[in-house]
């Protein structure tokens, strides 16, 4: 699980700002010909745009994945073709998570729609929740966005009011038997001994008494991180290594036989819902927390108030928009595409200035080996317990 932490309020920071209503006040006075909403519309373009230019220093959050202690109590049987779990001893959370029920029926199955619970304490975009579970009406199913009383899913089924609405602190960990089979995701629990798997077993059969871990192999990213720009595992004092492919753990540890101490996030394939999703290698074995950095993305601005992020100024959204707007209704007084071309280069000369004051803030353009320069010369109890080449990049 990965959280974000507090992020600064829409302000502009250090930068004299507008905000969005003296922005499109602006805009249109040069040319009040222009609809407003054709205005903000522009203004919001070219914030996109410069926004996919660079990761902006203004635009840096704090935040940790937060790893659970593998789970292993009990036994269970699996068998081939089936993708549910049965556990014998298991003692598996059904609703620790999400415990509510649903208060209008559901009427219409196979449409998107609105589903509406009692509460909605614990129900976040991308969640697996479950409908009657254990029931004979049971489902699993995707949240695909939030609201704030309802949740839009696509439900296979009609369901009835007051049935209940669960999920389980091991939905989105990966199951998995020994050693050489694959990970398979857990999307809902039924009962303490019953879970759902997102595919089904594709291995041999296994069980009943055969042993098996739950761990949080794979972790999903929030929607609005654009990019991980830096991890660091505390237990071990170390940074961990970004942007592997698959390639590289697949051809070392196709298994995934090596667990431990983690030193490598591995890109992997988006969720149900678009979310980055990395693979942490070697697979944790042990509960513990990874303080990130990334970069995140930001709505579009919507109310009189919002300003841009920090180190984006208003004044070169204003002048993106002026160059569109300016040509605008070619039978309008206030078409002037020559003076839409000089806002234009305008805008560009803006953003390579704005790009320079943002390394001032935090450099990104300098590129260097970082591991192989190391800031101190650690002590003889810190390489008992470090490999040399590891913790250099030699290897």
């Amino acid at each position: 699980m990965a959280v974000v932490g507090p992020i600064q309020p829409y302000a502009g920071g250090g930068a004299v700002q507008e905000n969005f209503r003296a922005m499109v006040d602006h805009v249109l006075t040069y040319n009040p010909d222009c609809p407003s909403q054709l205005a903000k519309r522009r203004i919001n373009t070219r914030l996109r745009q410069v926004l996919d230019r660079r990761m902006w220093a203004g635009l840096l959050v704090r935040g940790q994945i937060v790893i659970p202690p593998v789970y292993t109590v009990g036994s269970v049987t699996v068998t081939q073709g089936s993708d549910v779990i049965v556990g014998a001893g298991t003692t598996w959370p059904v609703n620790d998570l999400v415990s509510t029920t649903l208060s209008t029926a559901i009427t219409i199955p196979a449409e998107y729609q609105d589903v509406t619970p009692a509460s909605m304490v614990g129900i976040g975009a991308g969640d697996f929740v479950t409908l009657d579970a254990g029931g004979a009406n049971e489902e699993f199913l995707l949240v695909i966005s939030v609201g704030l009383t309802t949740f839009k899913a696509k439900p296979a089924k009609a369901h009835s009011a007051a049935e209940t609405i669960t999920k389980s602190s091991l939905v989105r960990r990966q199951f998995r038997v020994g050693t050489t089979t694959s990970f398979y995701g857990i999307i809902g629990v039924s009962s303490a001994t019953s879970l759902k798997l997102d595919l089904v077993w594709g291995h041999q059969d296994f069980g009943p008494g055969a042993t098996y871990q739950i761990m949080q192999a794979y972790i999903t990213m929030e929607q609005n991180l654009r990019m991980i720009w830096s991890v660091v595992n505390n237990k071990q004092g170390w940074r961990l290594r970004l942007n592997m492919p698959q390639e590289v753990v697949n051809t070392y540890d196709a298994w995934r036989q090596t667990t431990g101490f983690v030193y490598m996030m591995i890109d992997y394939v988006p969720d149900e819902i678009g979310r980055f999703q990395y693979e942490l290698y070697p697979t944790p074995s042990m509960q513990q927390g990874f303080p990130y950095l990334a970069y995140r993305t930001v709505a579009g601005l919507e109310n009189d108030e919002d300003t841009p992020p920090p180190a984006i100024p208003s004044h070169i959204l204003v002048h993106g928009a002026l160059s569109d707007v300016l040509k605008f209704n070619p039978k309008s007084p206030y078409y002037d595409p020559a003076t839409a071309k000089e806002f234009g280069m305008q805008f560009e000369a803006d953003v390579l200035s704005a790009s320079m004051s943002d390394d001032s803030i935090y450099m990104q353009n300098l590129q260097w080996a970082y591991s192989r320069y190391p800031f101190t010369q650690h002590g003889a109890n810190y390489w008992q317990s470090h490999d040399v080449d590891s913790v250099f990049g030699y290897v």
